[in-house]
């Protein structure tokens, strides 16, 4: 149906014809064909008449022929003006129809801001109303008691709050200009919408984001005091339990004191489980790489954990390969913390066999693997995964043989992961292999030369190749990581009995090895550490050295480098070797007797510490708080080599100490005591100065140990 304009029927405009030209031209033709009869059949004619008559007849032709081409020609522009004519009427009746839209559109728009459920208001430029929908009317009233300006709207960002008889609302405003439906005006439309319950919402989202950060950190803070309290009577615990077993026992006594120790070791792993992973829940996983010597670590770690494998008959042997950098870019305590859980699992599910660890790296998929085999109870099939839940364990139910919370693995899983690697278990010939991958690039430690390892490296390889050695252990992993060590060096394994043996490296019966291989052949002994006191009778022997396991590949390097860079011993010379390296013994227990301050508020763990350092003979001095220690420590008749100080004491704290120290110029080796076990706790200890971290409980043989290595550095270095 044809739309009507605002302003009338649409009429159509008239068409243009050529019946002017046509009737002239039949009129000459008349005139002609008449004059040319007359001339034919009439009477002569004389005179003008005749000329005239003849003019007619004469011209006619040409009248004709132009009057045909006046015709052509117009009937030609009144096609054209016809054609423009249409085109004319099609446009007008477009902007009829066009007009009508928009004007039935204003007339829709209007409506639906007048029918809106938000409130809409029209303004003029100088903020008149030209009308308001009932919405707005609901809710402030009249539009004469504007809320709300134009101004204010086009200056902030639209969120608005109003006071409306239904209380507080906030609205958020629009401005969109139009103009008015009638007169066509410039106005502008404000609507607004009700977001009262956003912002609530809002609001209280962050409330409670807040409380939650709030509760966080109160958590944390929480965490840290428990495991300080907690930590605190375990090294009592502990310690007193080691002293015990140190005295003179009968069986029963031994074994009540083994059991209080055994039972203390396990609750200090469950509350290091509860207390890792309640951080890593709160979000507390934070990354702090540093260039880290990766190989010591895991070395470390695995002398560590050695003890609690060899309680149990356990073998535990560590390999890392020749071209696994020295040093790494990578978080030391995350990574220790991984070694930790992997190892500890391992020993914690084998019954009988043992535990071997490999670190290899390979450049060609970017990667460094750290792989931890044990011959323990292993996983059935699609168990491997469920190993990584939290709270799993594979060995569950009431009839389960092993404890825990389940969460080691868990918890490795969320640092692997933040590292940007990937952990996997995986069952072959017997054996349950935990894998962990990282990126070798990432960890690369771009800064370090590592020029002189791998000099070192190639030669020991030209110093092993061809060498023909012999590994007799009945330690299958021990023997396992020798053999690997070796062979990757070039040497060659040999049985005991083959003629061009040049080195054997057992625990067995020397005497049997000696019918064997002779005499001339150099021995060196695997001695775990409860044997170390049968190292002065080595002497007596026919060994050539020894070597404590775990094996560090660098002792055994430098062992075979001792006895297979110069020709074969003699008998003779053999107890001079040994007795060499009993004065080594001998020097370090002499080093040991030095003077040492220990600053620590807790009796009882000042007790033990005490305790520890005199059985290595250290004279120790104690204060109880940080202000002693340093005035202890500045006394210009003070002899102290080294200073062990505890972090948390009253009054003057041990961190503000070590600073104060610091700050005066006193360059002695601080070794911190502390019962705090996370990460920032032990980065705070080294920036304010500290050479060392202890967490409680303290094993003593590893702080004896620890402070035989600075006071060797000591000595090179602090003199």
């Amino acid at each position: 149906m044809r739309r009507q304009s605002v302003h009338g029927p649409c009429r159509a405009m008239p068409r243009l014809s050529v019946t002017a030209p046509l009737s002239i031209t039949t009129i000459v033709c008349v005139f002609a064909f008449i004059a040319a009869l007359v001339l034919s059949y009439a009477a002569p004619v004389e005179g003008s008449a005749q000329a005239i008559l003849y003019a007619a007849a004469a011209t006619s032709p040409l009248v004709i022929f132009a009057a045909l081409c006046a015709y052509a020609r117009g009937r030609r522009r009144i096609a054209l003006l016809n054609r423009t004519i249409d085109m004319l009427s099609s446009d007008r009746e477009a902007l009829a129809d066009q007009n009508w839209e928009l004007v039935e559109i204003a007339g829709t728009y209007d409506d639906m801001l007048r029918g809106s459920a938000d409130p809409v208001i029209r303004l003029t430029p100088d903020g008149r109303t030209v009308f308001a929908n009932s919405a707005f009317v609901d809710l402030f009233g009249p539009p004469e008691d504007m809320p709300i300006s134009l101004e204010t709207v086009i200056a902030g960002d639209g969120r608005i709050t109003h006071d409306t008889p239904n209380g507080q609302r906030w609205l958020q405003w629009r401005v969109l200009p139009t103009r008015a439906h009638t007169g066509g005006r410039p106005c502008f439309d404000l609507i607004g919408t009700d977001v009262t319950e956003d912002v609530t919402l809002t609001e209280a989202l962050a409330a409670a984001r807040d409380s939650a950060q709030q509760a966080s950190a109160q958590k944390s803070r929480f965490l840290a005091m428990m495991s300080h309290e907690i930590r605190t009577p375990m090294n009592g615990v502990l310690g007193m339990g080691g002293l015990l077993l140190d005295t003179d026992l009968d069986p029963v006594q031994r074994t009540y004191a083994s059991a209080v120790r055994t039972s203390a070791q396990q609750l200090l792993g469950l509350i290091d489980d509860i207390l890792d992973f309640s951080r890593i829940e709160a979000g507390h996983l934070d990354l702090m790489p540093r260039p880290t010597d990766i190989r010591d670590l895991v070395q470390d770690v695995t002398e560590l954990l050695a003890p609690r494998a060899f309680d149990k008959g356990l073998d535990l042997a560590a390999h890392i390969a020749p071209d696994v950098p020295c040093q790494m870019m990578c978080d030391p305590d995350r990574f220790r913390q991984i070694l930790f859980n992997l190892i500890g699992n391992a020993i914690k599910f084998t019954a009988e066999g043992g535990v071997f660890i490999a670190l290899d790296s390979n450049e060609e998929d970017d990667s460094l693997t750290l792989t931890v085999i044990d011959t323990g109870i292993g996983f059935g099939p699609g168990e491997a995964e469920r190993a990584f839940a939290e709270f799993e364990q594979l060995d569950a139910g009431p009839s389960r043989a092993y404890g825990g919370t389940g969460l080691g693995l868990a918890i490795t899983r969320r640092i692997v992961d933040a590292m940007g690697g990937r952990i996997s278990l995986r069952r072959l010939d017997r054996e349950t292999h935990a894998d962990v991958c990282l990126p070798l690039s990432y960890m690369r430690c771009e800064t370090t030369d590592d020029i002189t390892p791998r000099l070192q490296t190639d030669a020991m390889a030209q110093l092993l190749a061809g060498q023909h050695i012999a590994v007799a252990s009945k330690r299958p992993m021990t023997a396992r990581a020798l053999a690997a060590t070796l062979a990757e060096y070039g040497a060659e394994l040999s049985a005991l009995d083959d003629a061009s043996v040049n080195l054997v490296i057992t625990d067995g019966d020397v005497g049997l090895v000696r019918d064997q291989t002779g005499p001339q052949v150099p021995v060196l002994a695997l001695l775990s550490p409860a044997e170390r006191d049968a190292i002065p009778r080595l002497a007596e022997t026919d060994h050539t050295g020894y070597l404590m396991v775990p094996v560090r590949s660098d002792t055994l390097l430098a062992q075979c480098d001792r006895l297979l860079a110069r020709e074969s011993p003699t008998r003779e010379d053999k107890p001079a070797t040994i007795a060499s390296e009993q004065q080594h013994i001998d020097n370090i227990q002499a080093q040991a007797g030095v003077h040492v301050l220990v600053a620590e508020d807790n009796p009882i763990n000042a007790f033990l510490t005490r305790a520890a350092l005199e059985r290595a003979g250290v004279t120790v001095d104690l204060v109880e708080d940080g202000a002693a220690a340093i005035e202890r420590a500045t006394d210009t008749g003070a002899s102290y080599r080294l200073i062990l100080m505890d972090v948390q004491m009253p009054g003057l704290d041990g961190l503000s100490a070590t600073r104060i120290l610091r700050d005066k110029g006193i360059e002695l080796p601080i070794i911190a005591l502390t019962a705090s076990a996370f990460s920032e706790d032990r980065t705070a200890c080294f920036e304010a100065g500290m050479d060392a971290v202890f967490t409680k409980p303290i094993d003593p043989d590893r702080l004896v140990s620890e402070i035989h290595t600075l006071l060797c550095g000591d000595t090179a270095l602090r003199a």
